[in-house]
């Protein structure tokens, strides 16, 4: 009652709610589609894709402890796989969309030589975002990609060419074994050469990159996995690790009446080649 009654006279005093300072970086236009503490695998339009992850206990995490989601990287799993998976599916395909959650690498993370995977944001059609961490540590560079073949950004600087893999990596560093919130928000060019697309993220409320100016393919934004990878090819990991995950906030510019969460009606991107031998292999990203 005390809460409700608090939320009600902030927003009566135009005052932002805690969930929306939390994450102030969401632009004020969308509607959230989820708002998940990570209560349980699955709920609430969250699916479970199986694998090696569970519900933890964490004191630490940051904004709704103690549970919270974690990905565990065990002894002897190879390069280019995801120990498990869960998954969002937005109510209905989206041209604009926000991610914002919070993560920690356990202290002492193995990470892969050239990268890590640690969430992506996909379309209908393909999963061509994704955060990334890079470097031995104990501090780690916080970066993104976006990848396809077919869109040409070659007038944005530092883009590889006319197509293939755009590597928007940014100055934030983490530490290994300490929460960080990492947010994302883009916006579908109108067509693929109108070069007003708009892609940003932030690593701890700082904005890492920004660009106003980017083509992307022609496929709404529809689903969210998490689904770490760890490397690409070669290695093999020599220690336990794991990832947490305490709390993800989804946003989109098309939620359809009533707006309450995701129902999995969408439809997901093509599923990737299978996972190790022994392991789930109903993950949907590669």
């Amino acid at each position: 009652m005390r809460s409700r009654l608090l939320l009600a006279l902030a927003t009566m005093l135009g005052v932002a709610s805690p969930a929306h300072a939390q994450w102030a970086n969401q632009p004020s236009g969308l509607s959230v589609i989820s708002d998940w503490p990570f209560s349980s695998l699955a709920g609430n339009g969250w699916q479970d894709d199986r694998g090696n992850h569970l519900i933890a206990s964490d004191g630490t995490a940051p904004q709704s402890p103690s549970n919270v989601y974690q990905q565990v990287f065990y002894t002897g799993m190879p390069a280019g796989i995801s120990p498990a998976g869960d998954s969002f599916t937005f109510q209905a395909p989206a041209s604009e969309a926000y991610v914002g959650f919070w993560w920690k690498p356990s202290a002492g993370f193995e990470n892969h030589p050239v990268l890590t995977k640690i969430l992506f944001l996909s379309t209908t059609q393909t999963n061509p975002i994704f955060f990334y961490m890079s470097g031995s540590g104990p501090s780690v560079r916080i970066g993104m990609q976006y990848q396809n073949g077919t869109i040409d950004n070659s007038h944005i600087s530092g883009f590889p060419g006319t197509i293939g893999t755009f590597d928007i990596g940014g100055g934030e560093f983490v530490t290994l074994g300490q929460w960080a919130k990492l947010e994302l928000y883009v916006k579908r060019s109108t067509t693929t050469t109108s070069r007003d697309g708009i892609f940003r993220y932030w690593v701890n409320g700082v904005l890492a990159r920004e660009f106003t100016n980017m083509n992307f393919e022609p496929y709404a934004f529809n689903y969210v996995p998490i689904a770490p990878i760890w490397g690409g090819t070669g290695g093999t990991k020599t220690r336990t690790d794991t990832f947490s995950y305490d709390h993800i906030r989804i946003a989109s510019n098309n939620c359809p009446a009533p707006c309450s969460g995701g129902s999995g009606g969408g439809t997901a991107p093509p599923p990737p080649p299978p996972l190790a031998p022994n392991r789930p292999t109903n993950l949907r990203v590669q």
